[in-house]
């Protein structure tokens, strides 16, 4: 019987302070205009070489260590520091780009492949202002940030009682939480 559309969480699991999402074995429809030849409202290109899965274009990663989503296109890079939190969101990424905003799985896995073999963690532009667990993606952004759709934390993160708490990546280990008076470097974002 054909009943419609009905949004469902997708199902995150739990970790440190933030509950889960029911979670959801269901089908799903992808559909993919990309590289059909046509530009469509929203595409920057139509396939190629140049040219995302999500037909956005490439940007070229002039930074060391620089890495590119496949997805979006964007540059990740880490602007070596160390600073506080304040200071990498507002001071440390050079002009054109801006504190890392690692919203969806592309993004996470481009910003953590930059962040490998960095001598310091790089923190990220997510902070929990005033309550544990409720966090929110830092200016210039607007993305919200829901951790049932998708986060980062590693294990049991995040696990920081003070408040407020901001995010630093980890190399290989994911996002963990701590005061905002640390010093790390910057995962900067180009877009």
């Amino acid at each position: 019987t054909l009943l419609g559309w009905a949004d469902l969480p997708c199902g995150f699991p739990s970790t440190g302070n933030l509950p889960s999402s029911p979670s959801f074995a269901l089908g799903f429809v992808c559909e993919s205009s990309c590289g059909n030849g046509i530009m469509e409202p929203g595409e920057e290109c139509d396939g190629g070489p140049t040219c995302t899965a999500n037909c956005f274009l490439k940007r070229p990663c002039t930074e060391t260590g620089a890495v590119s989503s496949p997805i979006n296109g964007h540059c990740y890079f880490v602007q070596p520091g160390p600073v506080d939190y304040s200071t990498a969101l507002n001071n440390s990424c050079p002009a054109g780009s801006h504190l890392a905003t690692l919203a969806d799985i592309a993004e996470n896995e481009a910003g953590l492949g930059a962040v490998v073999g960095d001598k310091n963690d790089a923190w990220i532009a997510l902070k929990a202002s005033s309550q544990l667990g409720v966090y929110a993606w830092q200016a210039p952004t607007s993305e919200a940030f829901d951790s049932r759709r998708f986060h980062g934390f590693a294990g049991a993160e995040p696990n920081e009682s003070n408040t407020p708490n901001c995010v630093r990546v980890v190399d290989g280990a994911g996002w963990k939480d701590i005061s905002c008076n640390n010093d790390y470097d910057a995962l900067c974002e180009r877009e």
